[in-house]
């Protein structure tokens, strides 16, 4: 990632063939969500797939953090605590 900000074509390289799939598999489990009913229509996917990843290269590029499990659980907790039905309120 830190190459990619010098190098216009490892950019090109990694946005086309990693970042891009990446970000285009969770949107799909987003619009999943969305059409079940489990997060609302009106949710803005992008958004929580900016945050998600996010979260993920800013704990990676700056080493403060760890990434473990217990990250992925609470970053979805968070990521949809605002996006979601509540119990018993489906459309």
């Amino acid at each position: 990632m830190a190459e990619a900000q010098l190098d216009p074509e490892i950019r090109t390289g990694l946005l086309q063939s990693f970042v891009s799939a990446r970000r285009q598999a969770l949107r799909e489990v987003l619009i999943t969500g969305q059409r079940s009913g489990e997060l609302r229509a009106e949710t803005d996917l992008d958004l929580l797939v900016d945050l998600a990843f996010g979260l993920i290269w800013y704990r990676l590029l700056v080493d403060h953090l760890p990434l473990h499990s217990d990250v992925a659980g609470g970053l979805a907790d968070k990521l949809l605590s605002d996006s979601h039905h509540p119990a018993g309120c489906r459309p």
